[in-house]
């Protein structure tokens, strides 16, 4: 039915709570399979700059200018992608996209 079983949810939350990798490797599990990396969450990438200081700006809202320009920018590329670049300037499907 979805629902956590109360045993194995706490678990889980003793193991959140010590942050130990042997309480991690005992969350009970209905199906007796082991969770494949519970403690993912808690990795830090040592090349290049840490994922958590780059954050995605949020999507414009779908009535706004932003969205609009998006929308046409998509639908000029789905129909200029089948043409070859060495076509790019004899073709008026790119010429229109260009004014």
């Amino acid at each position: 039915m979805g629902e956590p079983e109360p045993g194995a949810y706490e678990t889980l939350l003793q193991a959140v709570r010590t942050g130990k990798s042997s309480d991690f490797d005992a969350i009970a599990r209905g199906s007796g399979r082991r969770l494949t990396n519970p403690q993912a969450a808690y990795a830090y990438c040592l090349e290049g700059g840490d994922p958590q200081c780059f954050a995605c700006p949020p999507a414009p809202s779908f009535s706004s200018p932003e969205m609009a320009a998006e929308m046409a920018e998509m639908y000029w590329l789905s129909l200029t992608r089948e043409i070859p670049f060495r076509d790019y300037s004899t073709s008026p499907p790119i010429h229109q996209a260009a004014q």
